[in-house]
């Protein structure tokens, strides 16, 4: 994802800043890619910046926020908690880059 001389690093877009996206976005930093966390719970967004350190990039996860950053990754890694019962909201957003 990143370290490599000559190499840029990974663009990570993680969606979820809970557990799951936390430890995602904590390898992905780890490994030198540009990470950037979307959630809709504004606490979580800020305990992310104090964890992390301003090194990652923290955003409110919004349909134009998630195309935003989507169309620049290079690997998006969804995160989100979804109960069983539950129906996961989805957007369409076309894949490739502009």
């Amino acid at each position: 994802m990143g370290g490599v001389p000559g190499v840029e690093p990974a663009d990570v877009v993680v969606i979820g800043g809970g557990t799951a996206g936390y430890n995602a976005a904590r390898l992905a930093n780890g490994m030198g890619a540009h990470v950037t966390v979307l959630d809709i719970n504004i606490n979580k967004l800020r305990k992310l910046d104090a964890a992390f350190g301003g090194q990652v990039r923290t955003r409110y996860s919004s349909a134009y926020d998630l195309e935003d950053v989507v169309k620049h990754a290079d690997l998006v890694i969804g995160a989100v908690l979804v109960p069983a019962p539950r129906r996961l909201k989805c957007y369409q957003i076309p894949l490739s880059r502009r």
